[in-house]
């Protein structure tokens, strides 16, 4: 997949999450059997990401789910993120049979 495809792929997302209280948001996606969702945020420094945390991830129908309990929101520092979504699929045409896609981005609001 060259990378101009990829790029129209990902979907920008701005997700807000409440110190103390669960957070879980839903994400459609498709051809999901067999795949490994993953996702993390941190702040951008000099250019790179410094990731701060991970979301729990959980596949179900028509796409994903991303969620992180209470205590787990209650430890963040109020700011904004950079967060991805990275699906890993299984692919037989790519080089280790697999590939990876990017396919939601954006910001976490942390209040």
């Amino acid at each position: 997949m060259d990378s101009d495809k990829i790029y129209k792929s990902m979907k920008e997302f701005r997700m807000v999450i409440r110190r103390g209280e669960d957070f879980a948001q839903f994400f459609e996606s498709s051809v999901l059997e067999s795949a490994i969702v993953s996702s993390q945020f941190g702040k951008i420094e000099k250019g790179n990401l410094r990731t701060l945390g991970n979301f729990q991830t959980e596949i179900v129908d028509g796409g994903y789910n991303l969620s992180m309990n209470r205590i787990e929101t209650e430890s963040l520092t109020k700011g904004a993120y950079r967060f991805d979504i990275l699906i890993r699929r299984t692919d037989p045409l790519q080089k280790g049979g697999f590939r990876n896609d990017i396919e939601y981005f954006g910001m976490v609001i942390v209040e």
